[in-house]
């Protein structure tokens, strides 16, 4: 058998090794890219990416908006109540009147139009920090199955039972929206609103 490493060689390797706190480095860097390019019309990037989910179904429960984002309920919340006030979201009771559903307003939908061309010059730099190659890996990584990629979430869990349902379509189609990389806007004649969506 091999000797046991010190404390202090066990916390070097994990300091050079360790793809979780790389991961989270490298979430910041990203992450810092994007809130810069919102900011010019007063959004985050967790903001727009509440925006699109929910512009892209008729109204979701904030848990499905949290699977949909791998987003925890806290930043969910904080990020609503703030959008709220602005008017960019509204909350309308659910089917059961025991929950309710956010939708995008008419001003949000706007803002997703306006966030569209940043977004675009924040993809094209965050494309050039990380590396064309480094990026494609990263989106066919995260469409893997295995980690929740396209199609990998169809049930989510039913608060009432505590067993699982089935995820709602226009769920599954923002959780698939989040790993696909060319966003579009279309036009929802019914409904008059601008539907921002991932070919």
């Amino acid at each position: 058998m091999g000797r046991s490493q010190t404390p202090s060689e066990a916390g070097d390797l994990i300091a050079r090794k360790c793809l979780a706190t790389r991961m989270r480095r490298l979430n910041r860097v990203v992450s810092r890219i994007y809130d810069r390019a919102f900011r010019p019309i007063g959004l985050t990037g967790n903001q727009v990416s509440i925006l699109v989910v929910l512009s892209g179904s008729e109204g979701s429960k904030p848990a499905e908006v949290c699977l949909a984002l791998h987003m925890d309920k806290s930043t969910l919340c904080r990020n609503v109540q703030l959008m709220q006030k602005q008017g960019w979201v509204r909350s309308v009771a659910a089917e059961d009147a025991r929950s309710h559903r956010l939708e995008v307003t008419r001003t949000g939908q706007g803002l997703i139009e306006e966030a569209l061309p940043l977004w675009r010059a924040a993809q094209d730099q965050a494309r050039e920090v990380l590396g064309g190659a480094v990026a494609d890996q990263l989106f066919q990584a995260v469409d893997s199955p295995v980690l929740g990629g396209r199609g990998a979430v169809s049930r989510v869990p039913d608060r009432d039972s505590g067993s699982e349902r089935a995820a709602s379509p226009a769920i599954c189609r923002a959780v698939d929206s989040a790993v696909s990389p060319e966003p579009v806007i279309a036009s929802n004649e019914s409904s008059g609103k601008s539907i921002f969506f991932w070919e």
